[in-house]
């Protein structure tokens, strides 16, 4: 008998939301990307063990995608306050 764990989705409320104002920025998600496009809402919060980050884009809480450190560093160049 196999078990399995769920992990609980975790609300947009548990993220700190930003507003992207720099070039466009694949996003890696399951095999696929997802564009990070100007003026797009997105939220970053640390992943529970605190070594990585996860983000979404506003109002899709549900696909959460781990980034690396590189890859965060270039979004916060294109973030201009919340």
């Amino acid at each position: 008998m196999y078990s399995c764990l769920v992990a609980r989705v975790k609300g947009e409320d548990e993220y700190e939301f930003f507003r992207y104002k720099g070039a466009p920025v694949k996003v890696p998600f399951r095999g696929i990307t997802r564009t990070l496009e100007t003026g797009q809402r997105f939220g970053v919060r640390k992943s529970s063990n605190g070594k990585q980050i996860r983000m979404i884009f506003e109002g899709d809480p549900t696909r959460v995608m781990t980034i690396d450190l590189k890859l965060a560093k270039k979004i916060a160049l294109g973030v201009k306050g919340k």
